[in-house]
C-alpha cells in the first residue's frame, strides 16, 4: 500500500510542475492521461499477482470449483450424482435456475453435457424442483484393445433422454449391428456408468433389423432367426484328399460372425478366411465374402440356407489345385469335403500329448530344411488361435508346427498360418507330427505357369522330448 501512496505523490508533483508551464486545457488532458497510466499499472500488478494463484499449483486445473450458496428459500433440486460423475451437487446446495456443466472422470463423457435445476408442476397448485436431465457417464470411444477384447467391432455409445430417464445404446462399426442383452436405461440417480458387457456386434447384410430386435446376443438366437441349427456357433471344414493339402488354410474351425446374403457368415481366426454364401456360386471359402474368389466351393446343394445342410444328389465339391499348371483346369473335385457343426464332445480331434518336438534333418539337407528345424513347444489351448489340433512354437525362430486339419492329416512348419514351406501329408486319421506314416516335403519353387513344386525329404525327422 505504501508503494501506491508513493506513486500517487510522485504523479501529483509531476502534474503541479507541468501545470505551471502549460495552458489550462493542456493541463486537463495531461492529468487525465496520468490517471489512465496509474490505473493501467495497478491492473497489471494485480493480474501478475493473480497469475501465481495456487488453483493450478499441482497441474490439475480440470477439477471443478464449487461455490456454495445459502438457500434461504429451502427449495432445492435432489442430489446430482452418478458413477464417475465429477461435478456432483449435494441435496440442499442447488436452487432454481442453477446450471451445472457436467464432467466425468477418466475417458468418460456425460449425457447430457449440462443440466439445470428447474421448477416442475406436480399438481395444479404445487411445484417441485427437478434437474432437466438424468446424468450418465459413458466411454468417449470403444475403438480400443480393452473394449474390443469384450466386444469386437464396437465403435461408440449413443445416448438420449429427458428429465425422466436416460437411455444409451451401442453403435458398431460399418456393416455391423449391435445386439444387446438389456438396453441401458436409468431413471433415478445416481446412475451406473455405461458398460460394454453382454453386448455383441454382428456382421449383417439382409437381416440387420432382425438381429437388432433380439434381446439375447447369443449365437444360437442369431442362427435360429436364419433358420439354421442353433448349435452351429462354429463349423469345421475338412477334407481327407486334395483340398486338405492344397487349400489347407481354408480348412479347420470357422466361427459364426454374422449374416451375409441372408445366410450365416463364418470366419477362421488364424487365417482370416471366410465361409460364406454368394448368389450364383453358393458356398465358398475365401478371403473376401463379397467376392467370388474362394479356393473351396460347394454348389448345386439341395438346401442352400445353411452350410451344415449342404449336399444332395447333384452337389459338386471342388477346390483349386496349386499342384497343377495354371494352363490346366485347376478346379478339382473332392467328394471328401464336408462342413459340419463343431461339437467339443463329438468332433474328432487328434490328441498329441507330447510337450515338445525336436525337428532334425540330415547333414547334407538343403538350407530351407535346416532353417525350419528346431525345438517346438506346445502352446496352451487358449493361445492356439482356435486350432483344434495342437500348436507348437519355436520361440527362437518364431516358427510354428501345426495342422489345420483337426485330425492332423496335414502337418506343416511355417512362420505363419497361411504359407506352407514344409509339410507332411497322410491319409490316416488322428496323426501326430512324429508319426512315421507322415511323409515330409519342402517347397522348392513355383513354375512360370504357377505350379507349386514340393520335394520329398525322408531325412526330416521329429522326435518327442518328454
Amino acid at each position: 500500500m505504501g508503494t501506491w501512496y508513493k506513486l500517487k505523490d510522485e504523479a501529483e508533483e509531476i502534474v503541479m510542475l507541468v501545470s505551471s508551464k502549460l495552458p489550462g486545457k493542456m493541463i486537463i488532458w495531461l492529468t487525465f492521461s496520468v490517471c489512465l497510466l496509474i490505473i493501467f499499472l495497478l491492473g497489471f500488478g494485480i493480474g501478475f499477482g493473480s497469475g501465481n494463484s495456487s488453483a493450478c499449483k499441482f497441474g490439475d486445473c480440470a477439477v471443478p470449483v464449487y461455490y456454495y450458496v445459502n438457500n434461504k428459500t429451502h427449495e432445492s433440486c435432489p442430489e446430482l450424482a452418478a458413477e464417475r460423475l465429477l461435478t456432483t451437487v449435494s441435496a440442499g446446495q442447488s436452487f432454481e435456475g442453477l446450471t451445472v456443466q457436467l464432467q466425468c472422470r477418466g475417458n468418460y463423457v456425460p449425457y447430457p453435457r449440462a443440466v439445470q435445476c428447474r421448477r416442475k408442476k406436480v399438481f395444479s397448485d404445487k411445484f417441485l424442483l427437478e434437474w432437466s436431465g438424468v446424468p450418465v457417464c459413458y466411454p468417449t470411444s470403444l475403438v480400443s484393445v480393452d473394449h474390443w477384447k469384450k466386444t469386437l467391432h464396437a465403435q461408440s455409445v449413443v445416448c438420449s433422454g429427458d428429465s425422466e430417464a436416460t437411455s444409451c445404446s451401442l453403435r458398431c462399426v460399418l456393416d455391423f449391428v449391435a445386439v444387446e442383452e438389456k438396453p441401458y436405461r436409468c431413471d433415478s440417480m445416481p446412475c451406473a456408468a455405461w458398460t460394454i458387457d453382454n453386448k455383441v456386434c454382428y456382421q449383417c447384410d439382409k437381416k440387420c433389423d432382425t438381429f437388432k430386435s433380439h434381446r439375447r446376443p447369443e449365437v444360437g438366437d442369431m442362427l435360429s432367426s436364419l433358420s439354421c441349427d442353433e448349435e452351429c456357433a462354429a463349423v469345421v471344414v475338412t477334407s481327407s484328399a486334395g483340398a486338405g493339402v492344397w487349400q489347407n488354410k481354408r480348412t479347420g474351425l470357422f466361427n459364426f460372425i454374422g449374416e451375409h446374403n441372408g445366410r450365416p457368415l463364418y470366419r477362421k481366426n488364424s487365417t482370416k478366411e471366410f465361409l460364406y454364401y454368394l448368389n450364383g456360386s453358393e458356398w465358398l471359402v475365401g478371403p473376401d465374402f463379397k467376392k467370388g474368389n474362394g479356393g473351396i466351393q460347394l454348389f448345386n446343394n439341395d438346401d442352400g440356407m445353411c452350410p451344415e445342410r449342404h449336399g444332395g444328389s447333384n452337389v459338386t465339391k471342388v477346390y483349386i489345385d496349386s499342384g497343377v499348371p495354371l494352363l490346366d483346369n485347376i478346379w478339382r473335385k473332392d467328394d471328401s469335403l464336408t462342413v459340419s457343426c463343431y461339437s467339443p464332445r463329438y468332433t474328432p480331434v487328434v490328441d498329441c500329448s507330447c510337450p515338445e518336438y525336436e525337428v532334425n534333418h540330415a547333414e547334407e539337407a538343403p538350407e530351407v530344411v535346416k532353417y525350419y528345424s528346431g525345438r517346438f513347444k506346445r502352446l496352451e489351448r487358449e493361445q492356439s488361435w482356435d486350432f483344434l489340433a495342437p500348436v507348437y512354437v519355436d520361440e527362437v525362430k518364431q516358427l510354428y508346427l501345426f495342422s489345420h486339419h483337426p485330425e492332423g492329416l496335414v502337418w506343416q512348419i511355417s512362420p505363419n498360418f497361411v504359407t506352407t514351406p514344409v509339410r507332411a501329408v497322410t491319409t490316416e486319421s488322428k496323426t501326430c507330427p512324429d508319426d512315421p506314416k507322415l511323409e515330409w516335403e519342402w517347397y522348392n519353387s513355383t513354375t512360370k505357369n504357377h505350379q507349386q513344386i514340393y520335394i520329398t525329404d525322408r531325412s526330416i525327422k521329429l522326435k518327442c522330448n518328454y
